[in-house]
């Protein structure tokens, strides 16, 4: 995530609430896999955990998450 002051924050994300498992690419973590039917709205939850330890000034951090749906 980066903040307003070009500063970053370091995190990962989850498929679960409970951040058992990194969400990746399959390589780098967990794969994920969802149920879709055509022509109809699906929620995706992803979850984020910032890691410890980072001191960054205070204000907003941002970030894009892009999920690739991708059909077999």
């Amino acid at each position: 995530m980066n903040g307003v002051r070009g500063e970053d924050l370091i995190y990962e994300l989850y498929a679960t609430t409970n951040h058992a498992a990194i969400w990746g690419s399959g390589a780098d973590g967990a794969p994920v896999s969802e149920t879709f039917v055509a022509g109809q709205p699906t929620t995706i939850y992803v979850f984020a955990r910032v890691e410890a330890g980072q001191r960054p000034s205070s204000g907003r951090f941002t970030d894009d998450v892009v999920i690739q749906v991708l059909s077999l």
